[in-house]
């Protein structure tokens, strides 16, 4: 099969529903670990991702678990960004990738078109200013 025939004959993937269930102070993600297979990439990845863009802690385990409240909606649109980043294909669109690290650089190859670009590690880019972060640094 060359390239054009892997191309005309792929379907579009499609990912699993998340499963996310709310504690009093917490979310559970049950199905966290399905999703980074489908995906093709590490947990680790995703739950930094996750717990950097939410600006929150969390613990993987059996499950994915991120100690705060967030809507699934939410968290739904933070998949469909990460996804966009780093995973679908900016050429042509398919989810067929994998992301190697090559000294200092993340190499984003997607396995249908066989394109190549550098993404950037996951930062910290802001920090959310909580009422109680504002009432700990009011000078009296």
């Amino acid at each position: 099969n060359t390239n054009e025939d892997r191309l005309l004959n792929k379907k579009p993937k499609s990912i699993s529903i998340l499963q996310i269930e709310r504690g009093t102070n917490f979310i559970t993600w049950s199905n966290f670990y399905d999703i980074c297979n489908q995906l093709k990439r590490d947990p680790e990845h995703i739950s930094k991702y996750f717990l950097t863009e939410l600006d929150v802690t969390g613990s993987l385990s059996k499950n994915f678990i991120i100690k705060s409240i967030v809507s699934p909606k939410y968290i739904e649109n933070i998949l469909v960004k990460y996804i966009n980043t780093y995973v679908k294909c900016s050429l042509c669109k398919n989810l067929d990738t994998i992301i190697n690290k090559n000294d200092r650089l993340n190499i984003f190859h997607c396995n249908i078109c066989g394109s190549e670009k550098t993404v950037e590690e996951i930062k910290k880019v802001y920090h959310i200013i909580r009422k109680g972060d504002r009432k700990s640094k009011r000078i009296l």
